[in-house]
């Protein structure tokens, strides 16, 4: 894709913009690719790509949540539903999550919807059997058409470490949702004990608190909601992308 679109550039005499979401594709671009710009989707992910490229050839051009925030609701003291983006990309990493919640979560409250796309898909299923949740879990190809399934889910879950950024999270965290995720180089949004929990080795103990404490479930949304809002606006990619172009 990245070379039919140089050539097209080309042909047009037009600038050439590709967009990063993540810290592995920073570190897999190539010096000498004929692009114009990168639009790093966070300022870790601008940094990376400076290391990699050089300075000038990077701007950070945030990804925009849709809409906008909605009012504050009550606390729901249950956690019903669960939503785990992109459990395919680390499959040991989910079969630690699927786990921990088959552990502190016995009486099974929580329904979880577990996104499978990608080569790791079969290895993320077995966990859900081998961890006996097979009547607890669905499985979907692709969270990004069932945004308000996502959207309305209690707490939002990222178990591997190699995620990119993607405007569903965003939406997400918008809408006030809690965030459970592994410490993700170049997803600045998630800021541990702030805008989310985060996870080094043991996903029991967080897991089971976030479960628990409906109020610590609403503070980290309601932290998310007010950073995403801010640094993640469509007003805010808007004005990034216009001062990028002025300088082309």
């Amino acid at each position: 894709a990245a070379a039919v679109s140089a050539r097209v550039a080309s042909r047009l005499d037009a600038d050439l913009l590709v967009e990063v979401v993540s810290i592995a594709d920073a570190q897999r671009l190539r010096r000498n690719a004929s692009v114009d710009a990168y639009l790093a989707a966070t300022p870790s992910i601008e940094r990376a790509i400076i290391e990699r490229l050089g300075p000038g050839r990077a701007t950070h051009v945030p990804i925009a949540a849709a809409g906008s925030a909605p009012p504050e609701a009550p606390e729901t003291e249950t956690c019903l539903a669960i939503g785990v983006l992109d459990a395919a990309v680390n499959p040991a990493a989910t079969r630690a999550f699927l786990a921990a919640l088959a552990a502190v979560d016995g009486d099974g409250a929580a329904r979880v919807f577990l996104e499978l796309r990608g080569r790791g898909q079969h290895r993320a299923w077995r966990a859900v059997r081998d961890c006996g949740l097979l009547d607890r879990v669905t499985c979907i190809r692709d969270a990004s058409p069932l945004r308000s399934l996502v959207i309305d889910c209690d707490l939002i879950v990222l178990p591997g470490t190699r995620h990119g950024v993607r405007s569903i999270l965003l939406e997400a965290m918008q809408h006030r949702r809690a965030v459970l995720a592994a410490a993700i180089e170049g997803l600045d949004m998630l800021v541990g004990g702030e805008t989310s929990m985060l996870v080094e080795d043991d996903w029991e103990a967080p897991l089971d608190r976030l479960l628990g404490d409906a109020g610590l479930r609403s503070r980290l949304g309601n932290a998310a909601s007010s950073l995403v809002c801010s640094q993640y606006g469509s007003a805010t990619q808007v004005q990034a992308l216009a001062a990028l172009l002025e300088r082309l």
